[in-house]
């Protein structure tokens, strides 16, 4: 549910670094507040449903019966919080349009030590409350979370005097929707394209699913080193296009594409040794291990390939290519669909899952390979120097 509204913080990044870059924290306060406007009532929204309707949602996906109190204790205690967890994203991400990220990593860290310590304290010694104990753990740091990024946004003077507000009228919300929309869809196809995958990996047998489960999982972790590079692409270019800074903006997008090219290289090497040699720490299974083991230069080329898409899905929102990022979005997962269905037909039932496992990766490599150099394309274009009407270039 929280994955559906990562369109919030990218869109606050887009909103708050515009209005920061033309006049300051005092023009950001508003863009902060529209955000927040909208993050604080589906937060609580969300958190009524997961302390009402949990135990109901666990038996609509056919959870087992005895798992189900453990999982709705954790579900309500950390649902509880998803206001404050939802409104912690829109400001933490606030403070990176102001290209402020010692204070996000401060507040971050006082969270994850406060984690720790209340895991201890609550599962470990002295109360020993099992899963509730951990849910309360994550939660209290999340509440902390959420106080230090406030408080670090209201000695920034970034934070409005009336900051939690409904919002007024759907014209007072389309600067937000101008992002929202976009990027709702391309998050979409996105879980749609991990949904199939999954769906193929288990239409080939038990061992397949395992190996796709532990290859995703890693792709996924992996994956976290690009995050960076799209928020930075989105606090630094607008700014730069506000000005009409053509040159600035591609010697920006230069460097952050140089660094995408540097991170997913190594981020794809780790996986690779991950997946190559360390099989056996997720699975004891050794035919588990060989599927995955077979499947490491590919899981390689496919994170290469994400976090190198960062910068450039993160210059394409900067410089508001929506339709081109949704038209491609939908057109890679239009031609993915198909060729999973192909690949489920031709190898379900087999005793050799490498292969086919090895061919769904494949899929998701070329995808992200064609929506980046497709925009990356259009990005380029857009930012060069066009003459002007009277003879002279402007920027």
């Amino acid at each position: 549910m929280l994955y559906l509204l990562v369109f919030l913080p990218r869109a606050t990044v887009g909103l708050v670094s515009r209005a920061f870059a033309s006049g300051g924290a005092k023009a950001a306060q508003p863009e902060l507040q529209r955000a927040l406007s909208v993050a604080m009532p589906i937060g609580v929204a969300l958190s009524v449903v997961y302390l009402t309707c949990t135990e109901s949602i666990l038996k609509m996906l056919h959870v087992a019966p005895n798992l189900i109190p453990y999982a709705a204790t954790y579900a309500r205690v950390r649902g509880a919080v998803t206001w404050a967890a939802l409104s912690q994203t829109v400001c933490l991400s606030a403070l990176l349009a102001t290209k402020d990220s010692w204070t996000p990593l401060k507040v971050v860290g006082v969270a994850a030590v406060a984690n720790c310590c209340g895991d201890f304290a609550l599962c470990v010694w002295p109360f020993r409350l099992g899963v509730g104990g951990a849910a309360a753990a994550t939660s209290i740091a999340t509440l902390l979370s959420f106080a230090l990024m406030v408080r670090a946004l209201r000695a920034k003077e970034l934070l409005p005097k009336k900051w939690f507000r409904l919002p007024s009228s759907a014209r007072y919300l389309a600067p937000l929707m101008e992002y929202a929309g976009p990027l709702l869809i391309v998050v979409a196809t996105r879980m749609v394209s991990l949904s199939a995958m999954a769906l193929s990996a288990a239409a080939l047998g038990t061992t397949a699913l395992a190996g796709y489960q532990i290859l995703i999982n890693l792709f996924t972790l992996f994956a976290l080193v690009g995050e960076p590079l799209s928020q930075a692409a989105q606090a630094l270019l607008p700014p730069l296009l506000e000005k009409k800074d053509t040159a600035g903006a591609r010697r920006a997008t230069k460097s952050l594409l140089f660094l995408g090219l540097s991170a997913g290289a190594v981020a794809g090497a780790g996986s690779f040794a991950c997946a190559a040699f360390g099989g056996g720490t997720f699975s004891g299974d050794s035919a588990v291990i060989d599927v995955v083991h077979r499947s490491a230069p590919v899981l390689m080329f496919a994170v290469a390939a994400l976090v190198f898409a960062y910068p450039v899905d993160g210059a394409m929102l900067a410089t508001k290519n929506f339709r081109v990022l949704i038209a491609l979005s939908i057109f890679g997962l239009v031609a993915q669909l198909p060729a999973l269905q192909l690949i489920t037909r031709s190898f379900s039932g087999t005793r050799q899952p490498a292969l086919p496992l090895k061919l769904l990766m494949m899929t998701m490599f070329v995808r992200l390979l064609t929506l980046s150099l497709f925009s990356l394309a259009r990005l380029w274009a857009d930012l060069q120097v066009k003459p002007s009407t009277d003879g002279e270039e402007r920027q």
